[in-house]
């Protein structure tokens, strides 16, 4: 929801909406012939001349390291691959114990790893329900024939104490022996490769922290005397989000061909439920420090996300910002902006202000925010009712999961399915 703000900082998010239901102007709007791809957008990668294995080898590894993220997070994506927190595992100083395989012993010693055989130890945490990495085991036996895997469970005096001794933060983690550098297949994975003590240790996003509050189990995890949503740290989570009913948000990046044709959605389901209480976010990342922004589609992204936030803040009623988004997505990249602003009645000249000032950029470190805050880096990703996450970019598919947490809406029941074609497959940017 875009409510009207008298200071530049202050989010569109929040400028008043009127709830008026008079009828939509219909955009004409060329079709874009430019081919999308299907699968994640990422940055160019350098322009090194390689040979046709080595880049056929870079491919494999980045398709492996990406789709272990999409695993952990329940095919919500995250940024490239280049921003993956590493782990530093370090081997403990006494020298290598008994140990054990597949969780430990219990009795606290320097895991065993078996000599001969290429080894990967992996360090996971039974409670983590997004945590299984059966997916990456398979993929590094496609890089590696015949590796072998260590496991070891947080539960287990090993895995604690490997789990401290390191300062790993989060699980899981996935190490190897100096071995791996004879490897046929090394050089597929070296540049994921972060020296660790003895071990090197394969970045893959992991963002489980046993240490924390585990948010919906029941139990008090930290023995702080607080349980689940009642502990400080789960306020940012999406089950401890307070619902509201009615409420439908998405995250997106201006320049994503999914998110483009998420927004293109919201033309009929917003014709469909004229009450419902939408807002839209950016995905993207601020360094203070630099004063500067960085989105997946570089500059012309950042650049266009602003000018939509400057359109919400100042054509909130009716959602009439959305005729700009509308105008603008077929040739999302062109330059020529201004058409879409002035073909709608939009006054082009207050919105570049707004857009090439402190005022939008503050709009959009607001906007920023709250992705952020709740980890979400897939374009589109929809919020229903401030709490439930879902994919889609259909009309259709917007519409049966927010009547899902919706039910009895006017739209929901006793009425017409609404379109559920896309030109392109589902998919995201992140």
């Amino acid at each position: 929801m875009a409510e009207e703000s008298t200071s530049a900082g202050e989010s569109a998010s929040t400028a008043k909406k009127k709830k008026s239901k008079r009828k939509r102007k219909k955009t004409t709007r060329k079709k874009t012939t430019k081919h999308v791809s299907d699968g994640v957008h990422s940055r160019k990668s350098s322009e090194n001349s390689v040979s046709i294995d080595t880049l056929l080898a870079v491919i494999l590894v980045i398709s492996l390291i990406a789709n272990f993220v999409l695993f952990l997070q329940n095919n919500s994506l995250r940024d490239e691959v280049s921003d993956l927190k590493g782990v530093i595992l370090e081997q403990d100083s006494s020298g290598s114990g008994a140990g054990s395989q597949g969780g430990g012993s219990g009795s606290g010693t320097q895991p065993a790893v078996p000599s001969g055989d290429l080894t990967a130890i992996i360090l996971n945490d039974e409670r983590c329900s997004e945590c299984d990495t059966t997916y990456l085991e398979t993929r590094l036996e496609a890089v590696f024939p015949g590796i072998k895997f260590v496991k070891y469970d947080y539960s287990s005096a090993d895995g604690k104490k490997l789990y401290k001794d390191t300062n790993i933060q989060y699980l899981p983690a996935v190490l190897f022996t100096d071995s791996v550098k004879s490897a046929e297949g090394y050089s597929t994975v070296q540049q994921y490769l972060v020296d660790a003590g003895n071990y090197l240790s394969l970045r893959i996003g992991a963002q489980f922290d046993p240490a924390a509050e585990i948010c919906d189990n029941g139990k008090d995890d930290t023995g702080n005397g607080k349980v689940d949503c009642e502990d400080e740290t789960c306020a940012v989570k999406l089950v401890c989000r307070e619902e509201k009913d009615g409420k439908l948000d998405v995250f997106v990046m201006s320049q994503c061909p999914y998110g483009t044709r998420a927004l293109d959605a919201m033309k009929e389901v917003l014709e469909a439920f004229p009450e419902m209480d939408f807002d839209i976010h950016y995905i993207a990342s601020y360094d203070e420090s630099s004063g500067t922004f960085n989105a997946l589609h570089g500059q012309p992204e950042v650049d266009e996300n602003i000018r939509q936030l400057c359109v919400m803040k100042y054509y909130p009623d009716d959602y009439e910002y959305m005729e700009y988004i509308w105008c603008r997505n077929p040739d999302i990249t062109s330059t020529d902006w201004e058409g879409c602003a002035t073909d709608n009645g939009m006054d082009a000249e207050k919105i570049k202000e707004c857009a090439e000032g402190e005022e939008g950029k503050q709009l959009l470190i607001e906007s920023i925010k709250l992705p952020n805050e709740l980890g979400i880096g897939a374009s589109p990703t929809w919020l229903a009712n401030n709490r439930y996450d879902f994919g889609g970019i259909t009309p259709e598919a917007v519409r049966q999961k927010y009547c899902q947490y919706n039910e009895g809406l006017d739209g929901c029941e006793g009425t017409a399915a609404l379109s559920n074609e896309a030109d392109v497959p589902a998919g995201g940017c992140g």
